[in-house]
């Protein structure tokens, strides 16, 4: 009779140890979920911001923004400094990205 006393316990104890694992692994998977939402709303907000700042291209920045781009080119190509082209350079890659 005391063999099944202590084999009780032991199944007690590992049941208890299983419930405890069972509710750090909920919350750690709820941790993680909470997280892949929070970076799913990030994306959505971050798309969002793109489109926003697109219909502002189109609608009133676009056709200034062409004519920066068309000054760029002309100042890149005439004769200057290594480092004024170096800025010149990353300015035309800067405004074909806007423009796209």
């Amino acid at each position: 009779m005391e063999i099944v006393e202590v084999v009780v316990d032991q199944v007690i104890v590992a049941l208890s140890h299983a419930t405890v694992l069972e509710e750090l692994m909920r919350e750690k998977l709820e941790a993680r979920n909470g997280l892949q939402q929070q970076a799913k709303e990030n994306v959505v907000k971050a798309s969002q911001t793109r489109y926003s700042f697109q219909n502002l291209m189109n609608n009133g920045m676009r056709r200034p923004m062409h004519s920066i781009f068309g000054l760029l080119s002309i100042l890149q190509d005439e004769n200057t400094s290594t480092n004024k082209k170096i800025i010149f350079d990353t300015m035309v890659r800067m405004s074909t990205v806007l423009l796209n």
